[in-house]
């Protein structure tokens, strides 16, 4: 056998190595999903139970868009006390780097925005169901970024009456596909190098570390401040591929 051939066996033999363990991957997180389902619809009577995998089913939308939203502005639902820019008059962009000073949200101040998003849009969810009473009162929402994944934990006591027949939803644990922690921290590199060097952009480094990390990044010059935008193709959310926007003014 020629060493060019060995090579092409070895590069097929990774190949399908990746695409196994990927295939596991989503399985697994699809297994947990429905495991999860199961266990609060369980928990409801059979009469009940159309109702919750609705509600359940609008929650996980509403903890998607917190994503889409949330990594839009830089990793903030509220942009009140964050200088931003407006962006083609349809969005503001928060500016994570503002003259040599570094605004990029922590971990954990990103885990309380999006429970903030969830708690105010949950509200969404909240619809009659015909032949049924069900009563909404204030969710409790605390949140959890992994490397590929955001976790809610939701606390959302709607009681749902039939008659004689009552009960009220569980607490849940949502899992949303997304590597929103893996842009924050992508995003936070960018400006420590920026804060190293206020006098240049380093095109160059953002794109080998997009590269290191597997997701597409855009640079733009719009109205002498940098925009950028990292995006990450390898989920979608809603139908949406997850972008971390956010600007650069020197």
């Amino acid at each position: 056998m020629k060493k060019g051939q060995v090579t092409i066996f070895i590069i097929l033999g990774v190949l399908i190595i990746v695409v196994i363990g990927l295939i596991a991957f989503y399985k697994g997180q699809a297994g947990r999903k429905a495991e999860e389902e199961a266990r609060i619809l369980t928990q409801l009577p059979p009469e009940f139970r159309d109702i919750g995998a609705s509600l359940l089913s609008c929650s996980e939308v509403v903890g998607g868009d917190s994503i889409l939203t949330v990594g839009s502005q830089g990793g903030y639902y509220d942009l009140s006390k964050i200088p931003s820019i407006e962006y083609y008059g349809y969005r503001n962009i928060p500016y994570l780097y503002f003259r040599g000073k570094s605004n990029v949200p922590s971990k954990e101040k990103v885990e309380k925005e999006l429970a903030n998003y969830v708690e105010a849009n949950l509200n969404e969810c909240a619809r009659d169901f015909e032949g049924f009473s069900l009563t909404f009162a204030e969710a409790e929402v605390t949140t959890t970024l992994k490397e590929s994944e955001v976790r809610f934990k939701v606390k959302w006591p709607v009681i749902i009456k039939k008659g004689d027949l009552e009960s009220t939803m569980p607490e849940t644990t949502l899992i949303v596909n997304g590597k929103l922690e893996v842009l924050r921290q992508a995003a936070e590199s960018l400006v420590n190098l920026q804060q190293g060097d206020k006098s240049n952009v380093c095109i160059s480094c953002a794109m080998d570390l997009a590269a290191e990390k597997k997701f597409v990044i855009n640079a733009e010059n719009y109205d002498n401040d940098f925009i950028y935008t990292l995006q990450d193709n390898s989920t979608t959310i809603n139908g949406q591929p997850l972008e971390f926007a956010y600007a650069h003014k020197f």
